[in-house]
């Protein structure tokens, strides 16, 4: 800064020209250069008050807003691969629910599957060989205690009720009893 300011101090003095009243011949006085007092006061307090800008400071300023700039990059990057550990964390978990989960429902899907198959033959059997309400009666439950749960026994017996009185009551608009 104050190579700058000398610097500065001598192009303006070189440039100056003293005012001389008497020939070029003549060496210009001191006081001649009393004209170049005003612009030194000025040029003081430009460097005072606000100094330009110097080359290495401003170099300084850039190199560290650079690095502030850097250092935000690396704490957001640092950030990222902590988010992306963490999903792809989430993602190997969720991996092997999704392959439980697949694994569950093919099972329970082949329970469903045999059990409504052991309904539907039980059913069939039950409308073939009934020969008499009590005998198909006995029959289904017996099967029925065989293949399916507790909790649906009742269903199944209305299903089988239903049907036998809806033939009986066509058995009886074919041929009315007595």
């Amino acid at each position: 800064m104050p190579f700058a300011f000398l610097d500065d101090l001598q192009r303006r003095f070189e440039s100056f020209s003293p005012s001389s009243s008497s020939s070029p011949s003549f060496a210009p006085s001191a006081h001649s250069y009393s004209g170049f007092q005003p612009q030194l006061a000025a040029l003081l307090r430009q460097y005072n008050d606000s100094p330009p800008p110097d080359a290495l400071r401003t170099a300084q300023q850039n190199l560290a807003q650079v690095k502030d700039i850097m250092v935000q990059n690396v704490e957001q990057i640092l950030s990222r691969g902590e988010r992306i550990e963490l999903l792809v964390d989430k993602t190997d978990t969720m991996a092997g629910q999704a392959w439980a989960f697949r694994r569950g429902a093919r099972q329970v899907r082949r329970q469903q599957f045999w059990r409504n198959q052991r309904i539907m033959i039980l059913s069939i059997a039950v409308g073939i060989v009934s020969p008499s309400l009590y005998a198909s009666l006995r029959l289904l439950l017996m099967l029925a205690a065989l293949v399916v749960p507790l909790h649906l026994y009742r269903p199944i017996l209305r299903i089988w009720f239903t049907m036998r009185f809806e033939e009986v009551r066509i058995l009886r608009k074919v041929a009315p009893w007595g």
